[in-house]
């Protein structure tokens, strides 16, 4: 099912918007106030928008949510039902056999009921989408036009196309038909394999990571009471309110409690574990309550090795020479991790003429005001929707002028300065969570605050993404994971490994370069990546590739703590300020506020130092997961798993041009 970013256009107030004004059919601006990011896990969750990833054809990778086999669709689309192909030259929406087909310039044909014609990429792009169309985003990555209507009969509806609720043509509910065979709480690997219309398979893993649910589990997500198929309830879930039809029970033994499923006290079959509840062969009942894998040496085929510290069966060690660039083998975890060794050579590099202005110098009112970050592409930069924006509503991307300033000039300079550089993937830098327009906290208007009080308000900070290598086989540099973060399936909130698929270059020379500035108060990253960044910044130091100011000692505020005996160049041993969690996808700039003439940290930024989460066991308020809450049952330990998300995909899941 694809999922819709938009709401009804009709009555629901947008997150963002004030006053509790209702939002217009063409404001196309509300939101699913219940629709957060995965956590950026590693390949994060990744790390990362409300929608599963389409694939382009020659995309041999698969979805981080995606079970399906992706790949080239070798054959030819053929008229459906004998008939003949849509009209040559239409626009988008229109049938089509081929992308000669449609009329746009760079259209494509899009293999749907009949095909469709779109322009594919349109995401960041103004006027991308011919008048009558709507950029949608598919996935963290891709992004399509879609034909606009106000009713059903606008679209091919002899084809099975509606108006949804997005206001937009797109296959309806009734097509293509169920031909799964599994109940919801039946097992699955595919959405296919769910005979309920509207079920999804929830997988066994998510990158890698078990969630739980042994050989899957059909479910189906946004149910009202009274909805759900025979055999099955609609309960609220998830901690943002949000329900799914979950298989009904009176007791274990009617669940599928050979695969580790228990009954629990709301009447559903839910993943769990206990002494009277045992995990299948393989499996052990893991630190949060449900079975991970346990293998022992020996158990894997197919080149396989297994992983004693996380249970499965993972890739060999690596050996030397077979890291991509600038990484390294490590001797002693045989993984690949960062080289620290030569850097990029000599510095300063290019001159950089053009870059924006770095400082904002007039009066604090100027500098102070808050606007939205736009434009949302620039030099070495990209501001996308996340955390349940839309491309038409980035209410969660407010920040001060001086803010924006300093960050365009940070990404600016990275992008002139490295550009010669054979480390990284050569995208822009993702950037995150600031403020709303009132400058509260991101997700206050849709009455979920995203962050600790304090922080992320009145647009002084800001989440951004670390630069990444193409060990993350993503085309983007977005807020996802740079490391490994989970023991035996349990998620540990920071990195427990190197931070291997960051490109811990040009991370560290954009972080001296914000150094640069007085204005930069703090920044903030996970241990792991902080001790290897403050390393590299010494070496980018030396070389003179960092402005001289973000080379002080003085001005080198990185906030960050390491395990203690751990050698974390300017990160402390660990203390409980509460930088050791949650940054292990991404950095935290905080500025100065103003008072006067002099810049000190606000009241609300030392209620922020004074707030901060300090241990593993508070509540990842971070928007880039939704905790599945699960109650009590008499004999079962209470435990959630924070990792655990809805599957909102599009319903077709290999979605594949048509040549």
């Amino acid at each position: 099912m694809r999922f819709l970013l938009l709401l009804s256009m009709f009555s629901v107030a947008a997150c963002g918007s004030s006053g509790g004004a209702t939002e217009s059919a063409d404001a196309q601006g509300a939101v699913d106030a219940s629709v957060s990011l995965p956590d950026g896990g590693a390949g994060a969750s990744d790390a990362t928008t409300v929608l599963d990833m389409v694939r382009a054809p020659d995309d041999t990778g698969s979805s981080p949510l995606d079970t399906g086999a992706v790949g080239t669709d070798a054959g030819v689309a053929t008229p459906e039902d004998g008939g003949t192909s849509g009209p040559v030259g239409g626009g988008v929406g229109s049938a089509c056999l081929s992308a000669a087909d449609c009329a746009d310039p760079g259209a494509t044909c899009l293999d749907l009921t009949g095909g469709y014609c779109t322009i594919a990429g349109c995401a960041g792009v103004a006027d991308a989408c011919p008048a009558g169309s709507t950029c949608f985003l598919f996935g963290q990555d891709d992004s399509y036009c879609v034909d606009n209507c106000l009713t059903s009969e606008e679209c091919r509806e002899d084809e099975g196309y509606v108006c949804d609720a997005d206001k937009t043509c797109w296959p309806g509910e009734a097509s293509p038909p169920t031909t799964g065979t599994a109940p919801i709480g039946g097992a699955c690997s595919v959405d296919a394999d769910c005979k309920d219309p509207g079920a999804d398979c929830y997988p066994a893993s998510v990158n890698g990571n078990p969630t739980g649910f042994l050989n899957g589990y059909c479910l189906i997500n946004g149910c009202t009471p009274g909805s759900c198929p025979d055999g099955s309830v609609c309960e609220v879930i998830y901690a943002d309110g949000s329900a799914a039809c979950m298989a009904s029970c009176a007791e274990t033994p009617e669940c599928r409690d050979t695969e580790g499923y228990a009954c629990y006290e709301q009447g559903i079959c839910f993943p769990g574990c206990a002494d009277w509840i045992p995990c299948p062969n393989g499996y052990a009942c893991g630190d949060q309550g449900f079975c991970v894998p346990d293998c022992s040496p020996g158990d894997c085929t197919g080149g396989l090795v297994c992983d004693e510290q996380s249970g499965e069966c993972v890739d060999p060690p690596c050996t030397p020479g077979s890291c991509p660039n600038d990484l390294v083998c490590s001797e002693t975890t045989g993984k690949c991790i960062p080289d620290l060794n030569g850097g990029p050579g000599p510095g300063p590099g290019p001159s950089c003429p053009s870059l924006p202005t770095k400082d904002c110098v007039q009066d604090p009112a100027y500098c102070g005001e808050l606007l939205p970050f736009e434009p949302v592409m620039g030099p070495g930069y990209d501001n996308y929707p996340l955390n349940g924006e839309t491309l038409n509503n980035q209410y969660r991307s407010y920040a001060r002028r001086d803010l924006q300033m300093l960050v365009k000039w940070a990404t600016a300079y990275v992008d002139c300065k490295a550009a010669d550089w054979e480390t990284g993937n050569g995208f822009p830098l993702g950037l995150g969570d600031m403020s709303e327009a009132d400058g509260s906290i991101p997700g206050t208007s849709c009455g979920s605050p995203g962050h600790p009080p304090g922080t992320h308000e009145d647009g002084y900070d800001i989440d951004i993404a670390y630069y990444q290598n193409s060990l993350t086989g993503q085309p983007n540099n977005y807020l996802r994971a740079v490391c490994d973060y989970t023991i035996n399936g349990a998620n540990q909130y920071h990195c427990v490994s190197e931070p291997y698929m960051m490109d811990v270059w040009r991370s560290a020379l954009f972080i001296g370069a914000l150094f640069s500035s007085p204005r930069t108060r703090v920044i903030g990253v996970d241990g792991m990546a902080g001790s290897t960044l403050s390393k590299a910044l010494d070496v980018l130091c030396d070389q003179g590739w960092v402005p001289a100011q973000g080379c002080e000692p003085a001005n080198q505020d990185l906030a960050c703590e390491v395990e203690s005996g751990v050698d974390g160049g300017l990160c402390w041993e660990e203390n409980g300020s509460g930088w050791f969690y949650h940054h292990h996808h991404h950095l935290h700039l905080s500025l100065w506020g103003l008072a006067g003439n002099t810049w000190k940290a606000s009241e609300k930024q030392e209620k922020e130092d004074a707030s901060r989460c300090v241990d593993s066991t508070c509540a990842d308020r971070s928007g880039f997961v939704r905790e599945l809450e699960r109650s009590d049952r008499p004999g079962l330990v209470r435990s959630t798993n924070p990792d655990l998300k809805p599957l909102h995909k599009p319903r077709y899941k290999n979605l594949k041009y048509r040549p």
